[in-house]
């Protein structure tokens, strides 16, 4: 996420010499393999806030922070045999594309369950 975090500064510092008002929005996906469940954040002023607030939303003692994303969508799939991936791109195709593709490398199955924008 290193390239992302870099990718998401630069696009900050456009907007703001172009005379914009950027506002970062994240949104992470929490997920309990155990309990396969899933809960999802956006609209958060800060990675770790995001992160917790999904967290907080599972409510599980085996969840975890599966992805995080600022101003992008985010995507998770998951197969019938608990295998899952998530995904993150600029676009809601990307993003499911990319969940998709981590999904499968487990498993040939998978689906997407959740996508969405982290700016809500």
């Amino acid at each position: 996420m290193a390239g992302f975090d870099a990718v998401a500064a630069s696009q900050a510092r456009q907007a703001q010499d172009a005379g914009f008002a950027f506002s970062q929005k994240n949104g992470a996906i929490a997920y309990s393999p155990q309990y396969r469940r899933w809960a999802n954040s956006w609209g958060w002023g800060s990675r770790a806030d995001a992160e917790q607030a999904a967290l907080n939303s599972l409510a599980c003692n085996d969840g975890q922070v599966l992805m995080w994303a600022c101003n992008a969508y985010l995507a998770l799939a998951l197969s019938d045999t608990g295998a899952f991936g998530s995904g993150w791109g600029f676009s809601q195709r990307g993003a499911e594309k990319d969940a998709l593709r981590c999904c499968r490398q487990q498993d040939r199955g998978g689906r997407i369950v959740l996508c969405f924008h982290a700016g809500g």
